[in-house]
């Protein structure tokens, strides 16, 4: 169990870091939408999954935040969900033989 526990972990830094975006000309930074279905599990805000990113992913994560900021040129984020197209490149149906 202890191992599901870890896995778990790594792939959702993994998955945070690979899709929370930085817009500096919009000063937003841009979480992914699926995160909104387990609010819960991380808070009322979105600024709580912000909170919880920073906690689990360190210092490389929160060296890009105040980056951002610097860059923004503001200690005011906007925080928004952006959607993912979840369609497969390929059909199954497909032959490739």
């Amino acid at each position: 169990m202890q191992n599901v526990k870890r896995d778990i972990a790594q792939y959702a830094k993994e998955f945070l870091m690979e899709h929370i975006r930085f817009d500096v000309v919009k000063k937003t930074i841009l979480l992914p939408e699926v995160l909104s279905h387990y609010a819960a599990d991380f808070g009322s805000k979105k600024s709580d999954l912000l909170r919880y990113a920073l906690q689990i992913l360190g210092p490389p994560f929160a060296a890009r935040y105040n980056k951002f900021k610097e860059n923004a040129k503001t200690e005011k984020v906007h925080l928004d969900y952006v959607s993912r197209d979840f369609t497969p490149l390929f059909s199954f149906s497909e032959t490739y033989f």
